[in-house]
């Protein structure tokens, strides 16, 4: 009977043990899931009504250079020119929404999937243009023909210009720097100054975090966040 009794105290005894670390892990989980969506609602909350963010602007001098003729062909006239321009690069904010959030309680880090880089048009500085022209007679067809030559030959060479990996790679280097900045703040503000943001372009590996649907499985992530 005695013996009986100690078995039975001691599988009790293990029973209390395990549910009581069950309900710790159970309380560590949901305290986790809560920080992970107050860290996203002041996120969003920082980033509501942005639209495109620019990160960095490339620029300089494009030469450009054109030719056609003249009097029915028969004489042909050519065009040089260098002209100032600048290419701005940007990300927009305004299509990140709940799914691009993916918190990590373990290191305390809030990624942030945003979208990559994008290349504004070439902005050429025709007023401030240096043109040359060499023909022995140069119709105004032809000096349209030539304008219209360099304006297209100089927005391709800058945008040429602008694609180059270096730049782009610096681009979003600013990008980064500058959405975390933008997401940190409201946190410190709020008291959270000790989560740190991670931001990622499409071409970066995925990070092995707890998506953000997985915090409360039982409620809609969008639900949660709507919460006053």
């Amino acid at each position: 009977m005695t013996r009986n009794r100690i078995g039975a105290g001691l599988v009790l005894a293990i029973l209390l043990a395990t549910g009581g670390l069950l309900f710790q892990r159970h309380q560590a989980q949901q305290e986790a899931r809560s920080v992970g969506i107050e860290v996203s609602r002041t996120i969003t909350a920082s980033f509501a009504g942005m639209d495109a963010l620019k990160v960095g602007t490339v620029s300089g001098d494009v030469l450009a250079s054109s030719n056609t003729t003249a009097f029915f062909g028969m004489m042909p006239v050519v065009q040089r020119s260098r002209a100032p321009y600048s290419v701005d690069y940007f990300v927009d904010l305004s299509k990140l929404s709940v799914a691009n959030y993916r918190w990590n309680a373990t290191t305390r880090t809030m990624s942030i999937d945003v979208p990559d880089v994008t290349i504004a048009a070439p902005n050429i500085d025709d007023a401030k243009a240096a043109i040359i022209q060499q023909g022995v007679y140069i119709s105004r067809g032809a000096g349209i023909t030539l304008q219209q030559q360099a304006a297209e030959r100089a927005t391709a060479a800058a945008r040429k210009t602008a694609q180059d990996p270096k730049y782009i790679a610096q681009a979003r280097a600013n990008a980064r720097a500058a959405i975390a900045q933008l997401a940190t703040a409201p946190l410190k503000a709020a008291g959270m100054s000790d989560v740190r943001v991670a931001v990622r372009f499409p071409i970066d590996p995925k990070p092995e975090t707890v998506a953000q649907e997985d915090w409360d499985r039982s409620t809609p992530v969008a639900e949660i966040l709507a919460r006053p």
